[in-house]
């Protein structure tokens, strides 16, 4: 699962350094940004060119030069496994119909993966900068560092349906900036757990 989550650490130190003591009990992978890139001002990388790679596929031409091989399909007929080769998605007009190119339909180019992405600035602000509407039902969670890690929900698996999944509270944002240092940084980072 990947989740959005507030990091909030010293300006001598770094988000990793915040999260280390989290590690594989929080999350198991993160990157600043990533996928929640642009969430604290409606930057979309999704639409920056800089985020933007020459398909593999087709070398940027938005037409396979190869078209896919056959697929194998099984079937029963009458209580016998039949095996069967579907040539269906091997000519060029089923290409065609999918707007050429599957890895970029026929743009040449695609998106990069979020781990690829350009560095966005506007993912790191000051903690005092950190606005209720930035913050507020954006998050899954907010680390800070030794001071602890605020889930929104609780799982407990064992539980009746019902319960499965408790919701919390996220710290309050006055409460974040009064226990924050003068030049504490809030960063936006992509979780995986």
């Amino acid at each position: 699962m990947h989740a959005a989550v507030l990091v909030i650490h010293h300006e001598d130190s770094s988000p990793a350094e915040a999260l280390e003591p989290y590690r594989n009990a929080e999350w198991d992978f993160f990157e600043v940004g990533g996928r929640y890139t642009g969430l604290l001002d409606g930057y979309d990388p999704r639409q920056d060119p800089d985020n933007f790679e020459t398909c593999e596929l087709c070398n940027g031409t938005g037409k396979r030069l190869e078209l896919p091989s056959p697929s194998e399909t099984y079937k029963v007929e009458g209580g016998q496994w039949v095996h069967e080769m579907d040539y269906s998605r091997t000519t060029p007009e089923y290409q065609e119909s999918l707007g050429g190119c599957n890895g970029c339909h026929g743009q040449g180019t695609h998106l990069k993966l979020s781990s690829y992405w350009k560095p966005y600035d506007g993912d790191s602000i000051l903690l005092a900068d950190l606005t209720a509407e930035q913050y507020e039902g954006n998050f899954y969670a907010v680390c800070i560092g030794n001071w602890g890690w605020y889930s929104s929900e609780r799982r407990i698996p064992w539980g009746p349906d019902e319960k499965r999944v408790q919701l919390l509270e996220l710290p309050p944002l006055d409460w974040l900036k009064s226990i924050g240092y003068k030049g504490d940084r809030a960063v936006v980072v992509d979780c995986h757990s």
